[in-house]
């Protein structure tokens, strides 16, 4: 085949070399715009898997990159003077220009024709080719002349971020978080050589704003310019982890994350490779991996298929599905990174432990198996916040589950609450067990044989002595008059007093009326109460983080749990009706800690690994499970 790649960078190179060796009959040229030394960035991450995988397609790729990378096992996390340390994670990183050096070389021994300093600005000369791979990355100009054929869609992230070196040789993949009358600022730093380390800064646009780094976007920078003023800038406000070394620019300058997604990847004769296909956010390091591991992919479906059309629906098949699973996985670690100033409260212990489980495939358990000391560090630190009497010993022992937790007046046991149906209570005396909220759920509490609920409440609490709390729907009602709002309100409440409940939840009927109107007349009814020296529940309203129930979209969500905050509501439950359970975890994150108030994830079941990792993390305060 005649083949044109456009684009010289690891995805275009690497399939170029692939395919010719085997097939050197192939006719392969490679154009690259700039010329062999014009290399942007500074430092490529690999795993060790990634690197395993490179070995089995070219031995000599792999030995010259593995040769030249920088390995490390900690992750360190620096955050308000402290430093914390998780080991057990195997990474490499090859200084971007070496790898290129590397590709480049590899390709001109083979027998490929590498074009530099060459636009494809005659789009017609690719009738010419069998085969045009565009691997012109995440500007790809192929991808925008056909892009009716492709169907792009871009997202543009929030946050802020610049793209250093430094002369500065940090010993592990660090992560450093400085504070100053502006905002906060977060770097991740990693060694790619044994003198270099890459350096980016990132922090969101209010904070980039108030700093005055946007005056360079207004100025428009030439094409491989940089940004010297806001290097300046970096410089001072980390010089303490800089140790008097300096930072290195090229080519940079503030940009915003763009998350290119292609409908289809293929176009008559014409693939997409790499950024041009696809882009997954920088902090999982995947770019370089991906792009790499596209030209295998591509070369193996050529190799095995009859046709061009066939090859390209074989190369979808196969890398499709992963790059899609990458890209969701990065999408929590791209949402810690435009937010993080939501933890700017946080000890570092808890700082580094939430950064560490941002991906909610890393767990308390798998950062144990990884590093049991950061693991018990992080639990201590927590033990001994919610529980200061307790000796070293008894905290070593003590779970983020088992530990109280003060609402208002009430205070709870434990970490986990049980939903129970009150006709489940009354047929099947359901206990406890280590609960230290019981939450009875009334779909009808006009329907309740309030003396029997009675009973059935005195034998939960007799062993062990859990609270009591009632979830009243109001689903049912969202189409009636008010007058039957308030009956059932009131009902409720009567239901409440009956059983001394320490507790009172009602579910938001979105469409209907405002969450705060329910509050108004419960604590209007309340305050009644008072006065005859009853104690007041604990008052809590369930909003849901399905995103298909009403339509209802996230800063909505925040909008609503602010109100209720304001109108005296103790705590926020957060169901998720429709399965989304990653969407569940980040409102109950945003609502904890960008509104400030206590939140309870609603859960048909969850694993006690799951809880006590976002109970620590500060993702939640609690969680209350429905079919144990």
């Amino acid at each position: 085949m005649k083949i044109l790649c456009v684009g010289g960078g690891p995805a275009g190179l690497y399939f170029a070399i692939l395919m010719k060796q085997r097939d050197p009959l192939h006719d392969i040229t490679v154009v690259e715009r700039n010329r062999p030394h014009d290399i942007f960035g500074f430092g490529v991450v690999f795993s060790e898997s990634a690197l395993n995988y490179l070995q089995h397609e070219d031995e000599v790729v792999y030995q010259q990159i593995n040769g030249s990378c920088q390995a490390w096992d900690p992750i360190e996390v620096r955050f308000k003077g402290q430093t914390l340390c998780c080991g057990g994670n195997g990474f490499s990183a090859i200084s971007r220009k070496r790898l290129l050096t590397i590709l480049q070389a590899r390709a001109l021994e083979v027998g490929i024709n590498v074009c530099f300093s060459t636009e494809v600005d005659d789009l017609s000369l690719l009738k010419d080719y069998d085969l045009v791979v565009a691997a012109d990355g995440v500007n790809s100009l192929l991808r925008r002349t056909f892009a009716e054929q492709f169907q792009p869609t871009i997202q543009v992230g929030t946050a802020k971020y610049i793209w250093f070196g430094t002369t500065k040789l940090f010993h592990a993949l660090t992560f450093l978080f400085e504070e100053n009358e502006h905002g906060i600022f977060g770097v991740h730093a990693y060694p790619y050589d044994e003198q270099t380390s890459t350096f980016i800064v990132e922090t969101d646009e209010e904070t980039w704003h108030r700093a005055g780094l946007d005056r360079s976007v207004a100025e428009t920078l030439a094409p491989g310019k940089s940004d010297l003023v806001s290097m300046a800038y970096c410089q001072h406000l980390f010089a303490k982890h800089l140790d008097e070394h300096e930072l290195l620019a090229n080519n940079s300058k503030w940009l915003n994350f763009r998350r290119v997604h292609n409908q289809s990847w293929h176009y008559e004769h014409i693939v997409l490779m790499g950024d041009a296909a696809h882009t997954a956010h920088f902090s999982v390091g995947s770019g370089t991996k991906m792009a790499m591991e596209d030209a295998i992919a591509l070369c193996q479906a050529l190799r095995h298929c009859h046709n061009l059309s066939a090859a390209f629906e074989e190369y979808e098949r196969v890398r499709k599905p992963e790059v899609e699973r990458i890209q969701r996985a990065s999408l929590p670690s791209q949402a810690w990174w435009e937010d993080f100033r939501r933890y700017q409260h946080f000890a570092p212990e808890q700082f580094a432990f939430n950064f560490l489980t941002h991906n909610p495939r890393i767990t308390y358990e798998k950062l144990q198996q990884r590093d049991p000391q950061f693991v018990a560090h992080a639990n201590d630190w927590f033990v001994h916040e919610m529980m200061p009497s307790l000796s070293h010993e008894q905290r070593e022992k003590a779970s983020p589950l088992s530990l109280p937790l003060q609402l208002q007046h009430m205070t709870l046991a434990s970490r986990i609450a049980l939903s129970l149906q009150a006709d489940q209570v009354l047929t099947d005396h359901v206990t406890a067990g280590k609960a230290g909220l019981v939450m009875l759920e009334l779909p009808n509490v006009q329907a309740i044989p309030v003396e029997q609920l009675r009973r059935a409440v005195q034998a939960i609490r007799a062993s062990p002595s859990p609270l009591i709390g009632i979830a009243i729907s109001m689903k049912d009602l969202h189409q009636q008059p008010a007058a039957k709002e308030q009956a059932a309100i009131t009902s409720a409440l009567q239901i409440a007093g009956a059983i001394k409940a320490d507790l009172l939840a009602f579910d938001s009927p979105w469409s209907h009326i405002h969450p705060t109107y329910i509050l108004d007349m419960v604590q209007t009814a309340l305050h009644n109460q008072a006065g005859q020296g009853q104690a007041l529940p604990v008052l809590a309203i369930s909003l849901s983080a399905s995103r298909e129930a009403e339509g209802v979209a996230d800063d909505e969500v925040i909008a609503c749990a602010r109100l209720l905050k304001q109108h005296g509501c103790d705590l926020i439950l957060i169901a998720s009706e429709g399965g989304d359970q990653l969407r569940q975890r980040l409102l109950s994150d945003r609502v904890r800690n960008e509104v400030g108030i206590p939140t309870m994830l609603i859960r048909d079941a969850a694993s006690a690994d799951e809880m006590k990792t976002n109970i620590l993390a500060g993702r939640t305060d609690l969680y209350l499970l429905r079919n144990t």
